[in-house]
């Protein structure tokens, strides 16, 4: 379209500017805008439109039940779904990891060769949140509300006697710590390993919390807690009265924990595991606790700092500075939580990294919810924040790869039965270990019951039931009786249970997946991976019952004066800058033009800012503002001379810009913004 010729130009380049919806509408930094919703910065430091998500470990042939869409809820006496509060990724001693996930009563690991759960423990708690934490093959779980408990990745269930002898299933693969008891340690508020040590925070001992204790298990001994045995490092530490811990989380070479006076610094002095390890309190709260962490579940750590939520605002802490900071460009941004958060619910709010995209998620409940509904993306390496208009319950960084033990294999497909044949007399001595159906099932649903009938193992040959008896006339009575292994395989043979897979078949593939950030989504309770697509997919019901929802993309402008806050502007066109993929068209881009004498929130309604859509009402297509491809214009000796423009006529002393992107089937890249306007005469 042809531009007036008296219209100035004024162009917004890049579009990164800081997320300010706090400071004056006519005071935000250049570059920044008023909303930045659903948008973010990719590697390269470019605003794109931010990527859906799907089910975890989505598949274009065939879906089980990673998502966890069915929590297996029936084995608990019909029990309804619960919200998944808790993830966490395991290693395992041969490097490959395991997802595992939790509710308030349950707690699930993944079997990624079925992509289903399992269901490793049920009845544990009827309130509060999971955590845990890894030191060598255990994992050590702990909820205020519950006794700890720890798992053996990969350890089946077991099963126990009853009166009459007979074996009898027990629920849970999880096991209670027998040294916890023995020094009356019952309940765990928070737990974190560092350096070969698990530490063990804000505890219940006896009868009575002890909010200011830390504890510290001996060298990559985990269950080991008693101090002063011979030359353990098992120890225990009063921080003193009111220092409540309320998290722990390292920072480079030291484990930081967090309290409601303050920051304590906790260090290794001399080398892992030997040697000294000494306390010091690195900041004192002075200043009525508003820039301590106020959020339990929202601390976070990225590269060399800490973010977390305070009183008062999103604060940032390294090792290096004297106290925590608000940081000027997360300051702008944080009235987008403080402004709407239920701050009765504290423990709802969560932080996490994402690996994926060096961001730090964090959620949280709006005033009115129960459940985090909202969430802001910080983009440390750029500086850049945005919000999502979605709450999640949980977040991880996973790694998926490719993984059965030989143990598992063999128990799943009744091999054998470790610890006994499985008959259940008296003389089946050891533990019989099992795995249900649940876990190894191929089915969409999995299996909501347990399998109660114990698998009795029947593979007593590796290769054939038929024998061939061996002699030697020198030894006349020393003749051995065995397979034939000249002939051909029978039924019920270890050999035709492997089929045609190989021992190596079952471990992990040669490459590691990349990592994937999961989040356990408020909206549905299931399991979804961040960075698929441009819909947001939602479970309704069944195995295929999903649905796509669409989402808008918003970036509103403060008040725009254009260099001059006194005399009335005229703006006659708009042009948005723009990349996108070109191999996958659809979506749309609408506009929204407001003016107004006084300058004015354009968050909210009022101060006479008046709105206008700009046509077309259907929004322009995202798609390259030409006709034809390169072909074409060669062959016609023409060029591409159009860009995405609308014609405006609007008028007012402040102006301001929405722009809104949705359906869009491919990235989409906003680079700049022209904006041509002309100054009117007083």
């Amino acid at each position: 379209m042809r531009i007036p010729p008296d219209a100035k130009l004024y162009e917004l380049r890049p579009l990164t500017g800081p997320l300010d919806p706090a400071s004056s509408p006519d005071a935000v930094l250049a570059g920044g805008h008023r909303w930045v919703q659903n948008f973010r910065v990719n590697s390269a430091g470019s605003l794109v439109r931010s990527s859906g998500f799907r089910r975890l470990l989505y598949s274009t042939t065939s879906n089980n039940n990673a998502d966890l869409h069915n929590q297996l809820e029936n084995t608990s006496d019909g029990a309804e779904a619960e919200d998944i509060t808790f993830l966490f990724e395991a290693s395992l001693p041969n490097g490959l990891t395991k997802l595992l996930a939790g509710t308030k009563s349950r707690l699930y690991a993944l079997n990624i060769k079925t992509n289903n759960w399992k269901l490793v423990g049920e009845g544990l708690s009827t309130a509060g949140e999971w955590n845990a934490a890894q030191l060598g093959e255990f994992i050590v779980f702990v909820n205020e509300n519950a006794k700890p408990v720890y798992y053996k990745v990969d350890q089946p269930k077991e099963s126990e006697r009853n009166d009459s002898g007979n074996l009898v299933d027990k629920v849970n693969s999880l096991k209670e710590i027998d040294s916890f008891a023995g020094i009356g340690l019952n309940r765990v508020r928070h737990i974190k390993e560092w350096r070969g040590l698990m530490f063990y925070a804000n505890v219940h001992e006896g009868n009575e919390w002890v909010p200011d204790r830390l504890i510290w298990s001996d060298f990559k001994k985990p269950f080991e807690i008693t101090p002063n045995v011979d030359d353990s490092l098992a120890g225990y530490q009063d921080l003193g009265q009111g220092e409540d811990i309320i998290g722990m989380e390292p920072l480079a070479n030291v484990l930081l924990i967090y309290t409601t006076r303050g920051i304590w610094q906790f260090e290794v002095a001399g080398g892992t595991g030997t040697d000294v390890l000494t306390f010091r309190k690195r900041y004192s709260d002075d200043d009525g606790g508003s820039m301590i962490l106020s959020y339990p579940n929202s601390l976070a750590a990225a590269g060399d700092h800490h973010f977390y939520l305070g009183r008062d605002g999103i604060y940032a802490y390294n090792i290096y500075k004297g106290s925590p900071v608000k940081v000027d460009w997360l300051q702008l941004a944080s009235s987008v939580i403080f402004d709407d958060i239920n701050t009765s619910l504290c423990e709802l709010p969560i932080a996490k990294f994402n690996a994926k995209t060096d961001e730090v998620w964090i959620s949280w409940p709006s005033k009115s919810a129960t459940k985090n509904d909202k969430t802001v993306i910080i983009n440390t390496k750029h500086q850049h924040v945005s919000y999502m208009d979605e709450g999640f319950t949980a977040l991880e960084n996973y790694t998926n790869q490719s993984y059965t033990s030989i143990a598992e294999w063999a128990i799943s497909n009744c091999v054998c039965a470790e610890g006994g044949t499985g008959t259940g007399d008296t003389n089946d001595h050891g533990i019989h270990q099992y795995r249900d159906s649940a876990e190894g099932s191929s089915v969409c649903t999995g299996t909501e019951n347990f399998n109660t009938a114990r698998c009795s193992p029947n593979v007593d040959n590796l290769l054939t039931t038929a024998r061939k008896t061996y002699s030697d006339a020198a030894f006349p009575a020393d003749d051995l009786t065995t397979e034939d292994w000249t002939g051909d395989s029978t039924s019920d043979t270890f050999y035709l249970k492997l089929g045609s897979n190989t021992f190596a078949d079952l471990c992990e593939s040669s490459c590691a997946d990349d990592v994937r950030f999961v989040m356990a989504w408020s909206k549905d309770n299931c399991l979804k991976e961040d960075g698929n697509g441009y819909r947001r997919e939602r479970w309704v019901s069944g195995c295929d019952g999903y649905e796509q929802d669409d989402f808008n993309s918003i970036l509103t402008s403060p008040a725009l004066r254009l260099n001059d806050p006194t005399k009335e502007k005229l703006m006659r066109a708009l042009t948005l800058e723009f990349d996108h993929d070109i191999s996958k068209e659809g979506g749309k881009i609408h506009l929204r033009i407001g003016n107004s004498a006084q300058a004015a929130d354009p968050n909210k309604i009022g101060c006479g800012l008046v709105w206008k859509k700009q046509a077309p009402d259907g929004g322009k297509d995202i798609k390259c503002v030409t006709d034809f491809d390169r072909n074409a214009h060669v062959a016609q000796g023409t060029r591409a001379s159009e860009e995405l423009t609308w014609p405006i006529y609007e008028q007012g002393r402040n102006l301001y810009y929405e722009i809104s992107v949705n359906g869009a089937a491919g990235e989409f890249e906003a680079t700049a913004i022209r904006i041509y306007a002309t100054t009117k005469k007083a």
